[in-house]
């Protein structure tokens, strides 16, 4: 059932202190462009992070920017306002651009396969996600966020180098820390993609943007709830041999997590996802309403009605799908399309569909594991 729903984004100048609990942050933009060598090649997507090995390893996670960020490392747990805006559906003309800085805005970016793929790779880290990011960011201030190359770099990087499967060991700490590092960028990116949109509230770069933002909303929520999950009491005791500060840190975020989230009755994992749900599908909802001509949105619908499926609506899933007029230039076309087969087969129409969305989620798997192999990782390593 479509609600018209006022979530989104405009995380604007600050993500509001209330969002952020509090906090509020700026905008670094530090330069990174190096290419790194390549290496031998040999969802739900979630961001989860661990190293089997570094039970014996040196504790190097950068704690102080983890404590320094300890009330703004979750933004995403109450619902968002996005800017009021037209809708830009088929036919429709795209809104007036309005960003001042982006003196070359009107000249289209035009890149080679190699040169995208440069571009992607100089972009790829598996820590430092906001200062490799910056490239990218060059990118988007410079060139025009509707014809050209952008949004297609914007859609690669959403798909390849942002979330990256690990797997967890017997030891759950160094998963919290890694999980912890990567999220303590997240609204860096948020702030940066709200001001867009307020800028360019129309385009198909505004629209890979909102693509990526729901992303980090699923990896901001692994980490969410592996806090949550942690016993401060016996379930750090790695990090307090090798860091005592470390465990420290440890203690207090998760206390401080606890009061904040409690007063918002999500300190309860069922809650928090449920939560988060909500603001994916205010972003994707958004998505709908206002990207140029259609622009993926069959992309957003398949996504809310995987959100619905798995909170076992399944009418609500269904109608949304229903609403699907596939197009083969969609990121999601091949599932989507593979769900919609399935609809309405009967006694077995549950199981077809999830055998669907599985098999996405290998491919996804799997594409990823090759993305880490050619940088020289594993899922074991972070």
């Amino acid at each position: 059932m479509h609600r018209d729903r006022q979530l989104g984004l405009v995380i604007s100048a600050s993500l509001h202190s209330a969002l952020l609990i509090g906090i509020a942050g700026g905008l670094a933009l530090p330069s990174h462009s190096v290419i790194p060598p390549r290496q031998q090649d040999k969802s739900i997507q979630i961001e989860i992070v661990d190293v089997s090995d570094l039970r014996d390893h040196v504790f190097d996670f950068d704690i102080e920017k983890i404590r320094s960020r300890i009330g703004r490392l979750f933004p995403f747990t109450e619902p968002i306002l996005f800017p009021s805006t037209q809708v830009a559906g088929k036919g429709s003309t795209i809104p007036t651009l309005g960003m001042a800085h982006l003196a070359e805005a009107s000249i289209p970016l035009r890149l080679s396969e190699s040169e995208i793929q440069a571009v992607l790779d100089a972009s790829w880290s598996r820590r430092q996600r906001w200062d490799s990011f910056q490239p990218i960011l060059d990118l988007v201030q410079r060139f025009d966020p509707q014809d050209g190359d952008l949004p297609t770099v914007l859609r690669r990087y959403s798909s390849g180098n942002l979330l990256q499967p690990f797997n967890a060991s017997q030891n759950p700490e160094p998963r919290i820390w890694g999980l912890l590092s990567v999220a303590a960028d997240h609204l860096d990116f948020a702030q940066f993609i709200a001001s867009f949109i307020g800028k360019v509230p129309s385009s198909k770069a505004t629209t890979e943007l909102l693509f990526l933002l729901d992303k980090l909303v699923q990896a901001n929520l692994n980490t969410a709830i592996s806090l949550l999950n942690l016993d401060t009491v016996k379930g750090i005791e790695w990090t307090r041999i090798l860091s005592p500060n470390g465990a420290d840190v440890l203690v207090a975020l998760h206390a401080y997590q606890e009061r904040a989230l409690s007063k918002r009755g999500l300190w309860d994992e069922a809650a928090l996802a449920f939560q988060y749900d909500e603001v994916r599908i205010g972003i994707l909802e958004h998505v709908i309403r206002t990207t140029p001509k259609g622009y993926r949105a069959n992309d957003a619908r398949f996504l809310i009605g995987e959100i619905y499926w798995r909170q076992r609506r399944q009418r609500e899933a269904l109608h949304v799908w229903s609403q699907i007029e596939p197009d083969a230039a969609d990121e999601y076309v091949d599932v989507y399309s593979e769900v919609r087969a399935n609809i309405g087969s009967g006694v077995s129409e549950r199981t077809r569909v999830d055998v669907a969305l599985n098999e996405q989620m290998r491919r996804w798997t799997d594409a990823s594991l090759q993305r880490l192999h050619y940088f020289g990782y594993t899922f074991e390593t972070f």
